[in-house]
């Protein structure tokens, strides 16, 4: 529902350009009415008929005036399909141009359907294109194409302003043509006789985007009346000569659009000139193709004894590097042994760190026996400092008891030499008997 209601917001309902349908016929009695008949019964009715009369000399003219006012009758001296078609767009009066070949047939909505799709895209100078069956003299479906396959078989494709061209993938009845498109690019080329049609398509496929309704909107009839039939050379002639022209105008960057590679795109134009009979375009592109691999077959050659160098090389690197596996080998088994080794070391050193550990926990218990000591150490310095100063003060206090002892010794025999000690010798010679006794 939203994808219905999306493309009704993008149709532009307003859109209703006159299309002119122009039909050029040369002694077309047979197939000329039904031509006529499916241009009128479009169910899409902005639009004008043209028969162009390419000067015939069978009952053309006299069906083509049975319709009276329904189409409008154009009659030329004889000149070919592109001057009948270019006379028809000079009198055209609409906005679009449709070919409709005198006998083949449009599906009743082929105009509808290509303006319904027109109306949707913002460019409304895109050439429209469609899908078409095809039938024999007897009404017998031979053919119905199916343009999208093409174009998913090499999704680049749809990028390609050629592709419908190159490879043939279009029909001129199926084609809606805004007629500015004849003013940029110009008419038909009248000297064209049979490939006036892809000649005019490839210049206007150049210059104007195009698009395709994947749907069949045309009945084509493969008649022996047909002017390319008529004229097998001519159009072997003109067809090749477009092809090529088209060929050698391709640049890279166009090819890589049309196939996977230049050899890719070369060989479905051998095998589309093949199946066409372009005889002429066939040489030049199985020339080109001869070229091309005879280019691929000295590039490979290059390539194979660039890769057999590489391959001399490769075989000097796998002996040289046999020669590091070697030396590896041997480095891993001297390695490995230095890893026993080390293993050993590792072992010895664990036990030397378990016996340092233990020394350790001695030492920290000497330490500690040690700290101890220098503790009380500290005391008895403290103590003995202590005892020093008091021996200080005592030895002070002995030689101030020393030198009053000498006082008093220098007192006393100071007194004893004195007249008065001398005098009371005998008191107290008396006293100490007395004190005896």
């Amino acid at each position: 529902m939203e994808k219905i209601l999306n493309e009704e917001k993008n149709m532009d309902k307003d859109f209703n350009p006159k299309v002119s349908i122009i039909i050029p016929v040369y002694n077309g009695e047979n197939y000329l009415k039904e031509a006529i008949d499916s241009a009128i019964a479009q169910t899409y009715k902005n639009l004008e008929i043209i028969v162009v009369d390419d000067g015939s000399t069978d009952n053309t003219e006299k069906i083509a005036k049975l319709y009276g006012e329904k189409i409008k009758y154009l009659k030329k001296e004889n000149g070919g399909t592109s001057t009948a078609l270019n006379l028809g767009i000079k009198n055209m009066t609409g906005e679009y141009f449709s070919w409709l070949s005198h006998d083949d047939m449009y599906y009743p909505n082929k105009i509808e359907r290509q303006i319904e799709e027109l109306s949707e895209l913002p460019n409304k100078n895109t050439i429209m294109m469609s899908d078409l069956d095809g039938i024999d003299e007897e009404y017998k479906e031979i053919y119905v194409t199916h343009y999208m396959d093409h174009i998913k078989d090499y999704p680049p494709r749809a990028k390609s302003y050629i592709h419908p061209i190159i490879y043939n993938q279009t029909h001129g009845c199926t084609l809606l043509i805004p007629k500015i498109c004849f003013d940029e690019v110009g008419l038909f080329d009248e000297r064209e006789l049979v490939a006036q049609d892809f000649e005019f398509f490839y210049r206007a496929f150049l210059k104007f985007p195009h698009k395709l309704v994947p749907e069949v909107l045309v009945t084509a009839r493969d008649s022996p009346n047909r002017q390319g039939r008529r004229s097998h050379s001519k159009g072997d002639v003109e067809y090749s000569r477009l092809f090529i022209k088209i060929i050698e105008n391709l640049s890279e960057e166009d090819i890589k659009l049309l196939a996977p590679s230049k050899l890719d795109f070369y060989n479905d134009m051998r095998n589309f000139f093949y199946a066409a009979n372009y005889t002429i375009a066939l040489d030049y592109i199985n020339k080109l193709l001869d070229i091309n691999i005879q280019h691929l077959t000295e590039e490979n050659e290059t390539l194979n004894n660039e890769n057999m160098k590489l391959c001399e090389k490769n075989e000097t690197l796998n002996n040289e590097n046999m020669k590091l596996c070697e030396k590896n080998e041997t480095l891993n088994n001297e390695n490995m042994k230095l890893c026993e080794k080390n293993e050993t070391l590792n072992n010895e050193n664990m036990k030397l760190c378990e016996k340092n550990e233990t020394l350790n926990n001695e030492n920290m218990k000497l330490c500690e026996k040690n700290e101890t000591l220098n503790n009380e150490n500290m005391k008895l310095c403290e103590k003995n400092e202590t005892l020093n100063n008091e021996n200080m003060k005592l030895c002070e206090k002995s030689e101030n008891l020393n030198n009053e002892n000498q006082n008093l010794k220098n007192q006393i025999a100071s007194y004893e030499n004195s007249n008065s000690w001398k005098i009371t010798a005998p008191l107290r010679k008396l006293k100490r008997i007395v004190k005896n006794n």
